[in-house]
C-alpha cells in the first residue's frame, strides 16, 4: 500500500502508532512520547517533522530536532517506507554529517541503515534499556526524617514540578505552562506522578508513569532529584510508589531508558535496585557528509 507524506508532526497519531507497534524490540513507548511532543514546549516548534499515512492511518514518523540528527518509528510491514523516511531526512539535511538513533532490537530499521552507508557510533553516549515484572504493589521505600511523598494533587502542583525537573535535568523546559500541558494529556494519570518534598519545603525527587493499557506496559518518563537531595533514595522511594500505583492500574510489566556508563552509573544503579533488568539498548548510526 503506497504511504503520502505530509510535512509536521501528528502527536497523537505517533502516539497511536507507538501502541499499535509496541514490543519488546520498540523503541517508543506510546507515553514516552506523549513526554517528548508536550514537554518540550516551544522547542519543539524548531523541530524538522514529517507523518507518513496509508489506508487512513499514520504508519511512520520521523523528526530532526537539530540538522543531521534523526529519531523515527516506522511500520516496517510497509515495503519501502523506511526508505522513504530516510530520504526526506537525507534531503533536509544536505550537507551535514548525520546520525540516526534506533534500538537494537530494530532489526529492519538497522538494516536499511547499514546499506545505506550507515555505521555505528561508538562514541555515542549509551542509553539502556530495561525492564521489570510488575506481579504484586512493591512494599513503599523508607524516607529520611521530614520527607514527605505524595501524588501530585491537581494543576497547582503544575509549578512545583516543572521546576523539579529543571533543576534535576538543567534544563529550560518545562516551565509551569508547559507541565500543565503534559497534565491535561489523555492518558496522564495524577496516580502515576508522585514527588517527594524535603523538610524545606523544596520539591527533591519526582517520578513520573504512564500506563499503555493496551499492552499492560507502565513506562517511566522522567525520573528526576534535585541536586541537593541526591543519593539518599528519594528516586528509589518515587519509583517504588508509581510501580505500586499502576499495579493497582492494571500494569504488569514496566520499562525505562536510562544512561548507561561508567561516568553516571547512579541511573543504573537506581532501577537495578528495584528488580529492573537490561534488554536491550539504544544504537546511534552516523553517515559523513555527502
Amino acid at each position: 500500500m503506497r504511504s503520502e507524506m505530509t510535512q509536521g508532526a501528528d502527536p497523537a497519531a505517533a502516539e497511536e502508532l507507538a501502541g499499535r507497534l509496541w514490543s519488546w524490540s520498540s523503541r517508543w513507548h506510546p507515553g514516552e512520547l506523549a513526554w517528548l511532543w508536550r514537554a518540550t514546549g516551544p522547542g519543539a516548534a524548531g523541530w524538522r517533522t514529517a507523518t507518513w499515512r496509508a489506508g487512513g492511518r499514520t504508519v511512520a514518523w520521523a523528526r530532526s530536532t537539530a540538522p543531521g540528527r534523526l529519531d523515527l518509528q516506522a511500520d516496517t510491514g510497509h515495503d519501502g517506507l523506511v526508505s522513504a523516511v530516510l530520504d526526506w531526512f537525507e534531503d533536509g539535511a544536505a550537507g551535514h554529517d548525520l546520525a540516526v538513533t534506533v534500538l537494537d532490537r530494530e532489526s529492519s530499521l538497522l538494516e536499511v541503515l547499514l546499506s545505506r552507508g550507515y555505521s555505528p557510533d561508538d562514541d555515542a553516549p549509551s542509553f539502556l534499556h530495561l525492564r521489570r515484572r510488575l506481579a504484586a504493589a512493591s512494599p513503599p521505600a523508607p524516607l529520611p526524617p521530614g520527607y514527605v511523598l505524595r501524588a501530585v494533587a491537581g494543576v497547582q502542583d503544575g509549578d512545583a514540578r516543572a521546576g523539579l525537573h529543571r533543576a534535576a535535568f538543567a534544563t529550560p523546559e518545562p516551565t509551569a505552562a508547559t507541565y500543565q500541558a503534559v497534565m491535561a494529556h489523555p492518558s496522564y494519570r495524577a496516580a502515576l506522578d508522585r514527588f517527594v518534598v524535603a523538610p524545606d519545603g523544596t520539591p527533591a525527587a519526582a517520578a513520573l508513569g504512564w500506563l499503555d493499557e493496551r499492552s499492560g506496559v507502565l513506562a517511566l518518563e522522567p525520573v528526576g532529584t534535585h541536586p541537593r537531595f541526591r543519593r539518599r533514595g528519594l528516586a528509589r522511594a518515587c519509583v517504588l510508589a508509581v510501580l505500586g500505583a499502576a499495579v493497582e492500574l492494571g500494569a504488569t510489566h514496566a520499562r525505562v531508558c536510562a544512561r548507561d556508563g561508567a561516568a553516571d552509573p547512579a541511573p543504573r544503579a537506581t532501577y537495578e535496585a528495584v528488580g529492573f533488568r537490561p534488554y536491550a539498548r539504544n544504537v546511534r548510526l552516523v553517515r559523513p557528509a555527502r
